[in-house]
């Protein structure tokens, strides 16, 4: 995305759409109501999107990426633009890093709660 002369890098979904979003599981529920927009934004079809749950589900079962939107390595994350997003030549895979501090209170923030949820893709990630 550009606002102004430079290009402004984000990991937000409310600016950018979600190369890997709730769409992308296969399993997530109402994860066909935006898929138009989906397959116009990022140039996909039917048997693309279904190529890429399949890999989604497979990839989330092996822990190689979590709920939601969270590769848990550089090599997944590269595997999946190379595999689905080739054709996109505008895209760039942007990491996050945490201080301890800032790791330690996110650890505790989304710390599973006993009889509650799974842990989030962050949670796992940390």
């Amino acid at each position: 995305m550009k606002l102004g002369a430079k290009p402004d890098f984000t990991c937000s979904k409310c600016i950018n759409g979600g190369f890997l979003d709730s769409w992308a599981y296969s399993w997530t529920t109402k994860n066909d109501d935006s898929i138009g927009e989906i397959k116009n934004e990022f140039q996909l079809d039917d048997e693309n999107i279904q190529s890429i749950r399949t890999w989604v589900d497979r990839a989330f079962d092996d822990k190689r990426i979590g709920w939601s939107d969270v590769f848990h390595d550089l090599d997944t994350a590269q595997e999946y633009c190379h595999t689905f997003l080739g054709h996109i030549s505008d895209k760039q895979i942007i990491s996050i890093y945490f201080s301890e501090q800032e790791t330690a209170a996110l650890l505790s923030d989304f710390e599973p709660q006993a009889g509650g949820l799974d842990p989030i893709g962050l949670f796992e990630a940390l």
